[in-house]
């Protein structure tokens, strides 16, 4: 135990680093990789299920309910969803028996601009934070090396 002992107080700057080090990859994992891990797969969902919409539907007009239920029930997508539908508007005309019916859906505002990929990946994961941790561990890095230096030289 005093072997253990007299290295950390010999090497106090390596534990430090190597402990800074640990604490950002425990970070990076709990909560950014599997987050993201749990993100991809409710995307690849959705967009199965709006494929599986688009072969069904054939040309016709399809219901967003069926649009809502099946591909925008994740959290990521469902309030995306609900912000878009409102800028959706029906087009109707006359069917055989004089009833109008929904011929398509009109949009007033892109989709692209409520389904980009900051407001499904970068808002949800927080990936500002982890555009720094390259020059974190520079910094780590660098303070390593002349708390090594001046301990050296000392």
């Amino acid at each position: 135990m005093t072997e253990i002992t007299d290295f950390l107080i010999q090497y106090w700057h390596a534990a430090i680093v190597f402990f800074l080090l640990l604490v950002i990859s425990i970070d990076f994992i709990v909560r950014f990789a599997q987050p993201g891990r749990l993100l991809g797969k409710a995307l690849q969902t959705a967009i199965q299920a709006l494929k599986d919409i688009r072969q069904r539907g054939s040309g016709n007009i399809v219901e967003l309910s069926e649009i809502e239920r099946s591909a925008m029930s994740s959290p990521a997508l469902s309030h995306l969803w609900t912000e878009y539908v409102k800028t959706l508007h029906p087009q109707s005309a006359d069917g055989d028996h004089g009833q109008r019916r929904i011929t398509c859906w009109r949009a007033t505002a892109l989709a692209e601009s409520f389904f980009s990929e900051q407001a499904i990946v970068d808002t949800r994961l927080k990936t500002e934070y982890y555009k720094h941790v390259p020059g974190i561990l520079t910094g780590l890095g660098i303070i390593g090396t002349f708390s090594g230096l001046i301990i050296g030289l000392g």
